[in-house]
């Protein structure tokens, strides 16, 4: 890693699980933590969200994130997709509202 950029290997490593889980099986997971490469643990859970056609559908969530892509098969494992950078500290803060990613 380059030591010019503090952080960066505990940032990258926070976004691995040490498993091979599909989307089914993360909602079995609904409302817990996985522990993570870098050590810390991510949340995972599941909310009702409206669409533009005011259809309600469920999306998976972790830390706050939405997952947009699920279940991409690699050698290697499974990948999700989420639509921001995870951060460890996402439950550290009693203030911060739920989806606030910054």
């Amino acid at each position: 890693m380059n030591p010019q950029t503090p952080g960066l290997q505990e940032t990258l490593l926070y976004h691995f699980v040490p498993a091979r889980l599909q989307s089914a099986q993360l909602k079995t997971r609904l409302g817990n933590k996985l522990r993570t490469f870098e050590g810390n643990d991510v949340f995972v859970e599941e909310f009702n969200v409206q669409t533009p056609f005011q259809k309600t559908t469920s999306k998976l969530f972790v830390n706050g994130c939405r997952v947009r892509a699920v279940d991409l098969l690699c050698v290697d494992g499974v990948v999700h997709t989420v639509e921001c950078v995870l951060q460890p500290n996402f439950r550290d803060d009693p203030e911060k509202l739920f989806g606030d990613t910054a």
